[in-house]
């Protein structure tokens, strides 16, 4: 949240998925529960109202709400091993949780609760390993 209580447009918390109810004659978007939304320069009018003669979901965020998208396809999962890379630091974070890793190889797991298992042989090995 930003400081004034809109959400971030810059997070995934701030963002919604909604359907178009209607596009007026000039453009305007109205959304689900004829909500008036602005909308990005990016996103085309024609894309627009396929989204609604086939129901298909937009990305929506801020308050007053602007569509950012409109979501395509369903997220698969694709074969085999797959690589995500930043420059300086990647975090994964689920509410009190989170794994961050930073390009200088810090590697922080944080959370309420931590569990680790294994099914055969558990190795914790370092220069120094401190426990407690």
């Amino acid at each position: 949240m930003r400081s004034s209580g809109r959400p971030d447009c810059g997070t995934t918390a701030g963002m919604a998925e909604h359907h178009i109810s209607a596009i007026g004659d000039d453009g305007s978007v109205w959304l689900d529960h004829d909500v008036a939304a602005r909308v990005l320069s990016t996103v085309p009018l024609a894309d627009l109202r396929l989204a609604l003669i086939n129901h298909t979901p937009v990305l929506v965020c801020g308050d007053p709400p602007i569509v950012i998208g409109v979501i395509r396809g369903q997220a698969t999962v694709p074969p085999g091993r797959q690589v995500v890379e930043a420059a300086r630091e990647l975090v994964l974070r689920c509410g009190a949780g989170s794994i961050s890793i930073a390009a200088d190889g810090t590697v922080q797991i944080r959370g309420s609760d931590i569990r680790s298992s294994a099914r055969r042989l558990q190795r914790i090995t370092g220069a120094q390993v401190k426990i407690n």
